[in-house]
């Protein structure tokens, strides 16, 4: 069984493209399994996101068209297409579109998770950048939930191309008021110009997940950003 979680990051710090060193070290990986006839479970961690791009629909499926606007988004596109064509093959694969992963532990670097950003602010009073409005939404998933989807994979051995998230929409300034609240401590926000490369907003239907693995987020928001805040000695 392979766990693929690597990606060479979001690439907006990158002054110059190459898709091919992104993509390169996984289609090896895949070429040897089916090289050698092997029957292993591939489980692909992929982006709920990046791989759709910006869409005007407001309720995505599996089945809807994949127009990645990032570098990170068409990685993870060309990746999917190679499992997809493997999986006409003896490799059983798995494809789950995870959205805005956090959690404990969590690393705060540059273009990887607005929670840790959040936080990292909120500890040091530096300064925390909202890209326009501050009503862009996501859909932020905990960590433990991904876990459970990846334990129900396994189980499965198998499932295709599958949506993980909690099909709620969370915008910026509601993350901030709700950190706020929990902390009792003021953000330092800087409402900046927005990131146009950066996905529109859409509910991701997770109905295939709960049908065919059985599976369903458990962790609310607000619980999973007190057990941030708690580990940081910043809860109320």
């Amino acid at each position: 069984m392979i766990i693929d979680l690597v990606s060479r990051g979001r690439g907006r710090m990158v002054s110059q493209r190459d898709i091919n060193l992104r993509i390169r070290p996984h289609l090896r990986i895949i070429d040897g399994l089916i090289n050698s006839g092997s029957k292993a479970h591939y489980i692909l961690l992929s982006s709920g996101g990046a791989v759709y791009g910006n869409t005007s629909s407001r309720m995505l499926s599996e089945s809807s068209p994949c127009l990645p606007n990032t570098e990170y988004g068409l990685e993870k596109a060309i990746i999917e297409l190679h499992l997809l064509a493997a999986a006409q093959t003896t490799l059983k694969t798995s494809i789950l579109r995870v959205t805005n992963a956090y959690g404990v532990g969590q690393p705060t670097k540059p273009g990887f998770g607005v929670i840790p950003a959040l936080v990292n602010a909120l500890e040091t009073g530096e300064a925390f950048p909202i890209f326009g409005s501050g009503e862009m939404q996501r859909d932020y998933i905990n960590v433990i939930d991904v876990i459970g989807a990846v334990e129900a994979a396994i189980r499965h051995g198998g499932v295709g191309v599958t949506n993980i998230g909690t099909g709620c929409g969370t915008s910026i300034n509601e993350l901030v008021s709700l950190v706020q609240e929990l902390s009792g401590r003021k953000v330092n926000a800087e409402y900046i110009e927005t990131n146009d490369s950066d996905p529109n907003f859409a509910q991701l239907s997770i109905s295939r997940a709960r049908e065919l693995l059985k599976w369903e987020p458990t962790v609310r928001l607000r619980d999973g950003l007190s057990r941030i805040l708690g580990e940081k000695k910043l809860l109320r």
